[in-house]
C-alpha cells in the first residue's frame, strides 16, 4: 500500500546541495516536498530570522549558532545569542553556504508562490511568538492559515497562541523518549520561564500532561520518529487514539531513508494510520525509499 502521509523538509532541507535553514533549502523544499519545518528565532529588536541556535543533548542545552555560521560571522557573534543582536547585525550573519541568515519576510516572499505547501514554524527562540504573529499580520496573512503550523517544545507559548487565535494550527513538540526533562532557556532571568512548560519534555507516559494537552487542544503531536513508532505508540494510541501526528527526525538520523527499520514501519498502514507528515533532511530520497 502506498503511503498516505506528507513529506516535509527539515529546516527546509539539509543535504549535500542545500544547507539547513537557507533560502536555497526553502526553495528546494517548496519544489520537492509538501512543506517544511524551519526554526524561528528573534533579534533584540524583535525581527524574526531562521537558524538553528540551540541543541538539547538529553540532559543539557548547548547554544550552537556558531556551528551554522561562516568563520567571520562566528567570530563576530562570539558568545552572544542572536536575541542579543539588533536586526542589522543579525541580518549580516553569513551561514555555512555563504548566504545571509534568512529573514522571515524572505521566507514569506517565497511562500506567496507556494501557498499550497505547509510551513511549519517552530517557535525556537524565547518569546518569539509575538514577533512571528506581528510579521504575519503586517502582511495580512491570516494567523490561522490552513497551511501554517506553529510548533514548539515550549508548550506555554502554544497555550498562549490557542487563546489568541482559537483556530490556529498547533503542533506540540516532544523530546526523545529516553531523554531527561531539560530547561529550554537556562539564561532567562524571567521567573515565569522556569516553570515546567519551558522544558524539553520527553515522550514518556509519565510526562504526558493531559491537562495541558486538553487546554492547548493541538491539531498535531510532533514526535521523534523512532520514539513514537517503537516505544510510545501504545500509550499514545490509548490516550489519544484519533490525534494526528507529525514525525520528526534529527541529526543522528540524517539519512533516515537508509534506516530499514524506520522505512519498513512507515510502509505499515496500521502503524502510520494517524501520521499526517514526516519531517526529514532528504525529502527526495525519503519519497523514493517509500515508493
Amino acid at each position: 500500500m502506498a503511503y498516505t502521509f506528507e513529506i516535509w523538509g527539515h529546516r527546509g532541507c539539509n543535504n549535500n546541495d542545500h544547507f539547513q535553514n537557507s533560502l536555497s533549502a526553502f526553495k528546494h523544499a517548496f519544489e520537492n516536498a509538501q512543506g517544511f519545518e524551519t526554526d524561528c528565532v528573534k533579534s533584540k529588536d524583535n525581527k524574526v530570522f531562521h537558524i538553528h541556535d540551540t541543541w538539547y543533548g538529553g540532559t543539557y542545552l548547548e547554544y550552537e549558532i556558531r556551528k551554522n555560521l561562516k568563520e567571520a560571522s562566528a567570530e563576530f557573534i562570539g558568545d552572544r545569542r542572536i536575541d542579543e543582536l539588533n536586526s542589522v547585525d543579525a541580518g549580516s550573519l553569513i551561514i555555512k553556504d555563504g548566504s545571509a541568515i534568512p529573514k522571515f519576510d524572505e521566507l514569506l516572499d517565497l511562500w506567496e508562490k507556494h501557498q499550497d505547501k505547509t510551513i511549519n514554524l517552530e517557535l525556537k527562540g524565547e518569546d518569539v511568538l509575538k514577533p512571528v504573529l506581528d510579521a504575519l499580520s503586517a502582511r495580512n496573512i491570516p494567523l490561522d492559515h490552513e497551511k501554517i503550523v506553529y510548533s514548539s517544545f515550549a508548550h506555554q507559548p502554544l497555550l498562549e497562541l490557542r487563546k489568541k487565535v482559537a483556530t490556529a494550527k498547533i503542533a506540540m513538540l516532544y523530546a526523545l523518549y529516553n531523554q531527561d526533562k531539560g530547561q529550554m532557556y537556562p539564561w532567562s532571568k524571567s521567573k515565569n520561564k522556569l516553570d515546567d512548560y519551558y522544558h524539553y519534555t520527553p515522550l514518556r507516559k509519565e510526562f504526558i500532561d493531559q491537562e495541558m494537552i486538553g487546554s492547548i487542544n493541538p491539531d498535531f503531536f510532533c514526535f521523534e520518529a523512532e520514539s513514537y513508532l517503537f516505544h510510545a505508540k501504545p500509550y499514545i494510541d490509548e490516550l489519544y487514539p484519533d490525534k494526528s501526528i507529525v514525525l520528526w527526525t534529527y541529526g543522528a538520523q540524517v539519512k533516515v531513508h537508509d534506516n530499514e527499520k524506520v522505512v519498513s514501519a512507515l510502509k505499515d498502514a496500521e502503524l502510520t494510520k494517524n501520521i499526517h507528515a514526516i519531517i526529514v533532511d532528504y525529502p527526495d530520497e525519503m519519497k523514493e525509499a517509500l515508493s
